[in-house]
């Protein structure tokens, strides 16, 4: 079986960037807790014109980026490998002001699918931040929601969707309440004849060298562990996880390992390490390309923190690269001053094959 996770739909909304520096100057300094200080910081922020001018700038940023010729571009990387399994995070809606309509990227990539000949299902969609804004031409509505897909054949049973406890607080800015949580998706997958095998997908909170943000992706990763050690039998866990693995090498301020090796103490396995133990030492890193999705600029060191992880002796990788960096990869689109190509994803996907009997 092939499982290939980590392929996010990642727009890096300028909003969320602005937001999120608020957050973290005030979770530094008064506990995650604090919502006072929290509701300050983003007041400050509105008081001085920067969430608008986000806004704006955001809605800008989701036309320029143009969900639909990178959906093309993605389905085609996907029908390279044709797996079984696919995890995607972030995974973005956005309904345009005007009436000018809705840019959905998960009908936008399952319509993708079908052109290359591919036939998926949701297996299970856990949902995420939902909350509408200001711009200057009118509302902007944003969804956002971790998905796994599965190739149709698959049998889908035992379904789990929880948000998890420990999420920042809701934040009001010019008037808007902004929220993010986090949760995890858990289903159990069977081919006909084949054993059964549970896959988890999840996006835990960013920035965790912060160090109330990392406490807040501890309690998140502590919830996700309960549920872990609850699985009888093979289980591969897939996701941005947003904790470097040790071969990324010298990462940016604002990541950590801590998840990560938590995982790894737990009894997994990281897939990729498994299928390339020559990388150990070498610098590799998934996150992130900026949020124009520029190809002239270099993927930042963030670090390797989109895996698949796996337990149980049943799994073996045989192969497991990373996705969606090549030239080839580059969508086609239209920006003020003509044609240009973007990158598909502001992470790399990772894709793994499985053999066995799974």
């Amino acid at each position: 079986a092939a499982a290939a996770g980590a392929t996010p739909e990642s727009i890096a909304i300028a909003v969320t960037a602005a937001v999120r520096a608020a957050i973290g100057t005030a979770a530094a300094t008064a506990g995650i807790t604090d919502q006072a200080a929290i509701t300050a910081i983003g007041t400050a922020v509105a008081a001085a014109g920067a969430v608008q001018t986000a806004f704006d700038n955001a809605l800008e940023q989701i036309l320029a980026n143009d969900i639909g010729s990178r959906a093309v571009v993605i389905a085609k990387i996907i029908a390279r490998d044709e797996p079984d399994v696919i995890g995607l995070q972030e995974v973005s809606t956005f309904t345009l002001p005007g009436g000018a309509g809705e840019l959905n990227f998960l009908r936008a990539l399952r319509s993708a699918l079908t052109l290359e000949g591919l036939s998926y299902k949701v297996a299970v969609e856990a949902k995420g931040a939902d909350i509408t804004v200001p711009t200057s031409r009118g509302m902007v509505s944003y969804k956002n929601s971790d998905v796994i897909l599965v190739e149709d054949s698959l049998q889908v049973s035992d379904k789990e969707i929880k948000a998890y406890e420990a999420s920042i607080p809701p934040i009001t800015v010019a008037g808007t309440v902004l929220s993010f949580p986090r949760s995890y998706a858990r289903v159990t997958l069977q081919r006909e004849g084949a054993s059964p095998f549970v896959v988890v997908n999840t996006h835990l909170e960013a920035n965790p060298a912060n160090p109330a943000i990392g406490a807040l992706q501890a309690l998140q990763l502590g919830q996700l562990q309960t549920v872990l050690t609850a699985i009888e039998g093979p289980v591969f866990l897939i996701g941005d996880l947003n904790s470097f693995a040790p071969d990324t090498g010298v990462v940016e301020t604002g990541a950590t390992s801590t998840s990560y090796e938590a995982l790894i103490d737990a009894g997994f396995t990281d897939s990729y390490l498994e299928a390339n133990p020559a990388t150990e030492t070498t610098a590799n890193s998934t996150c992130c390309y900026n949020e124009v999705l520029d190809i002239t600029v270099d993927i930042t060191t963030y670090g390797r923190v989109d895996h698949i992880l796996y337990r149980g002796e049943e799994i073996t990788p045989s192969q497991v690269r990373f996705t969606g960096n090549e030239a080839t990869d580059q969508a086609r689109v239209r920006r003020t001053g003509g044609d240009t190509k973007i990158w598909p994803s502001d992470h790399l996907g990772v894709v793994g094959t499985f053999p066995g009997d799974l």
